[in-house]
């Protein structure tokens, strides 16, 4: 359908109020999104998952082969039953069964209660000792030990008595009145006196000083010998010493911790509590017993018995001589799961929606920018509040050659209720204007206005770009949802309100460069439709490669292929003035409910 056919039937749908209500639109887009999303639940979910894996398995040769071995499997075959027959035969093994006679009897239990007892613990250590050499070693190592001990006490005293008679010189003249008076007069200080060189003691002392004895006496003094005698005289005449004739007496067998222990042997070995306990331990049985303990034997008995009494095996041998094991398999379970998951509601509605087409644009297109304005303020991480080239360049806003308004940053925008109303008012301002000829330039505006793009935040090459919006009536005022890249072409205008009638819309496109004029490329699409000032619209634009179709609630209502942008664009909605206009017109109004854009998959 031409351009001109589809302006015919969409003035037509808003002449005869058949044009589709914005709030209908929603709703059903609504309806159709929240079942999709629904279906991509369940189709994400385990629970879809669990389904189409056991479909998988259950239709498959793998699933029909188990249920074919599940009920051919015999007992007979199985570990089970040969761990329960080797069970048996160790039963019969005369060392298992020897193990079992003794291992609950009164005697082995007597036993065990002596075996760690002290007496028994005592006579087999006396029993070790006395029906040993130990014994007989000891007796000769004591008697060893007393004859060493009187001899070195003869050998002491002996060499005492012989150093006492060697040393009596010394000691008697220690003891003198002679070396008493030499030492005494040593020390009167008469010696230097000249006077008493005559004296008696003078004379006396001088002998005793110039004798052989006292020189002898001197050399020997301070000895190592002398003081060896004086500390074995010490010791000769010490308590220790002395008592030791008597330790010598003592150094007999009677005397001893053994001969003790001898007599608690002989008493032990009359225990008829120690002779039972010894009797068994010598015994045959025990013998066998104490081998099976140890043996590879018991521990697989032991092992086989716990096994064959435990409620795995009497599960399995009760589960294998059951005629229809696959009723008690995983398999039948997993089988059973599947069929209660197909009669499921969700999963019945699924595969009953899953391939209807009205899920078509949600499988084939994904949504890459959305905003509802449902903050108390602009999301700047998504919107500038003036144009891209004015922050990057002039780190300010400014307007375009033919705007009678100042876009402000941000003071032109309200937030409420989940809508941004972009406001045209009449006030002086100051700012730039931007003309292709004459760059930028200062000036004063009479009106204020506001603008939101998307320039830093999202950039898109082909897709669907889409707003509902609700404009105020008015000429001069004029709104615009449009999309450019940094430079000012090519652009599309989404729509353009800037006729006298609030039921036209300019639906343009604009491509080559505008200081070259014979390379400028325009095509400009008046709309005639409802009343736009009076409900929101839902505007959109589904770019492809070599093509642009606009829409305006679902209903195509343009297509070009003519001067289709192939690059990345970006998103810009602003309202203004196209010149003076009365202030009761004012301010102007401009309602965006939500803004998004979607990229094909």
């Amino acid at each position: 359908m031409n351009n001109i056919l589809l302006k015919i039937r969409f003035s037509l749908l808003s002449k005869l109020g058949m044009l589709p209500k914005t709030s209908v639109v929603e709703e059903k887009e609504q309806q159709i999104l929240d079942e999709y999303k629904s279906l991509k639940a369940i189709e994400n979910s385990d629970e879809m998952k669990r389904f189409q894996d056991l479909h998988e398995f259950v239709h498959s040769d793998e699933f029909k082969q188990r249920k074919k071995e599940i009920n051919s499997q015999k007992y007979e075959d199985t570990e089970a039953y040969k761990k329960e027959q080797r069970l048996n035969e160790l039963s019969k093994d005369p060392l298992i069964k020897t193990y079992l006679k003794v291992k609950d009897s009164n005697e082995l239990e007597h036993y065990n209660q002596m075996k760690n007892s002290t007496e028994l613990n005592s006579f087999h250590e006396l029993d070790s000792f006395f029906n040993s050499s130990a014994l007989k070693d000891f007796k000769a190592e004591l008697e060893e030990k007393r004859k060493a001990k009187k001899k070195a006490y003869h050998d002491t005293l002996k060499k005492y008595r012989k150093l006492q008679k060697k040393y009596k010189w010394f000691y008697d003249f220690h003891n003198s009145e002679e070396l008493a008076f030499y030492e005494q007069f040593t020390n009167s200080g008469k010696l230097d006196d000249e006077q008493s060189k005559k004296d008696p003691e003078v004379k006396r002392f001088n002998k005793i000083a110039n004798s052989s004895k006292l020189k002898r006496y001197n050399d020997v003094k301070d000895s190592k010998e002398i003081k060896d005698y004086e500390e074995l005289h010490d010791y000769v005449n010490s308590t220790e010493f002395k008592n030791i004739p008597d330790e010598i007496e003592k150094l007999v067998y009677k005397n001893t911790q053994e001969y003790e222990n001898q007599k608690e042997y002989e008493k032990l070995k009359k225990s008829k509590e120690i002779k039972d306990a010894l009797k068994f331990e010598n015994s045959k049985k025990y013998e066998l017993y104490t081998t099976a303990l140890a043996s590879d034997k018991l521990k697989e008995y032991n092992e086989l018995k716990d096994y064959v009494e435990s409620d795995d095996f009497k599960k399995t041998k009760e589960y294998m001589n059951t005629k229809d094991k696959f009723k008690l398999s995983d398999e039948y379970k997993d089988l059973q799961e599947y069929k209660q998951l197909g009669n499921s509601d969700k999963i019945k509605w699924y595969y009953k929606h899953k391939d209807d087409k009205k899920f078509d644009f949600y499988k084939k297109w994904r949504n890459t920018f959305f905003d509802d304005f449902d903050k108390t303020e602009l999301d700047n991480e998504k919107w500038l509040t003036q144009y891209y080239l004015g922050k990057k360049f002039l780190k300010e806003g400014y307007s375009q050659a033919t705007d009678q308004q100042l876009f402000t940053n941000g003071e032109n925008l309200n937030i409420g209720n989940s809508i941004l109303t972009i406001l045209t008012q009449k006030e002086e301002a100051n700012g730039k204007i931007w003309h292709p000829r004459f760059g930028f330039y200062p000036t004063k505006f009479q009106y204020t206005s506001g603008l939101i793009n998307t320039a830093e935040s999202f950039r898109q090459q082909y897709g669907i770009f889409r707003a509902k919006i609700k404009i105020d009536n008015g000429y001069p005022l004029k709104h615009g949802f449009w999309m450019v890249p940094d430079r000012i072409s090519p652009e599309i205008d989404i729509f353009s309100f800037d006729k006298k009638s609030p039921r036209k819309v300019n639906l343009n496109n604009y491509w080559g460069e505008f200081n070259a004029q014979e390379k400028v490329g325009i095509e400009k699409s008046t709309l005639s439709g409802p009343d736009f000032s009076n409900d929101y619209y839902i505007f959109s634009l589904e770019w492809k490669p070599g093509q642009l179709l606009w829409k305006i609630n679902g209903i195509t209502v343009k297509k070009t292929t003519k001067g289709v942008p192939e690059e990345p664009l970006y998103m810009i909605i602003n309202s203004g003035v196209q010149a003076d206009t009365d202030e009761d017109k004012l301010p102007g109004k401009m309602h965006i409910d939500w803004v998004e854009a979607y990229q094909e998959n």
